[in-house]
């Protein structure tokens, strides 16, 4: 096994704040060098970047890279742009660590290196049926690649929910984003942990919200990205509530 792979054997697990890491086998040894051609900030520090360099785009929703910053590997980040779109190089980063806060330093004109796009990232969903997409904080980054390319498929914004969950309304993350798909039709629900005096909707944990949900719209397709608890809870949520496994999808 090369030193990359053995790195990223060692250093593969979620965290909130990356996106998802997965399957290692399909980590390139040699890193890109990708130019960073827009930034956008985003709530809690996070910044949304584009890059454009010689990487091959995703071949699926969901996929996962991993970023160095000069000598500094900076981790691993779920990528937040569609294959379907143009420019599908897109990254939202928050500054959690010291090596993700690099990241969220760099400047348009700087390079960022990164592997090629892996990991086995979200099927396509199937034709009819309700999709329904669950995540928390910044994993939002891999449904929105999924959610982008399911309505760039034409799938009907009504037939999507987005079960999203952060701990309060400061910690939204892409709010322009989920207004444009609620103008689509989307149903997005917010779940705050930690809510506002003025907040009647869902609180607490996402998993505690799935059953509603799956009564409400009977999903045959469900993505879930977030901390590998929550991904297990919310599975079991799901399969108490008769969704058969083989519907439920994660990117890693």
């Amino acid at each position: 096994m090369s030193s990359a792979r053995q790195a990223a054997s060692k250093a593969c697990r979620f965290s909130a704040d990356n996106g998802g890491v997965c399957n290692t086998s399909a980590v390139s040894d040699a890193p890109i060098p990708m130019t960073i051609t827009e930034i956008r900030h985003d709530q809690r520090g996070a910044r949304e970047l584009w890059l454009r360099g010689d990487a091959a785009a995703p071949s699926l929703a969901g996929q996962v890279t991993r970023v160095s910053v000069g000598t500094v590997d900076a981790g691993y980040f779920a990528l937040l742009g569609a294959p379907s779109e143009p420019e599908p190089w897109r990254l939202l980063v928050l500054p959690s660590t010291a090596e993700a806060a690099l990241v969220c330093q760099a400047e348009v004109g700087d390079v960022l290196h990164v592997a090629a796009a892996f990991g086995r990232g979200y099927p396509a969903p199937p034709d009819q049926g309700a999709l329904l997409y669950v995540g928390v904080g910044s994993a939002i980054a891999p449904l929105r690649s999924a959610i982008t390319d399911a309505l760039a498929g034409g799938v009907q914004g009504d037939r999507i929910t987005l079960l999203y969950g952060v701990g309060a309304p400061s910690e939204v993350l892409l709010s322009g984003e989920l207004d444009t798909w609620r103008a689509a039709g989307v149903r997005v629900q917010l779940v705050f942990s930690r809510p506002p005096l003025d907040w009647s909707g869902p609180c607490g944990y996402v998993q505690a919200h799935v059953e509603s949900l799956v009564r409400a719209h009977a999903p045959t397709y469900v993505c879930v990205a977030g901390m590998t608890e929550m991904q297990e809870a919310v599975r079991a949520a799901l399969t108490a509530a008769f969704v058969p496994d083989a519907a439920i999808h994660t990117n890693f």
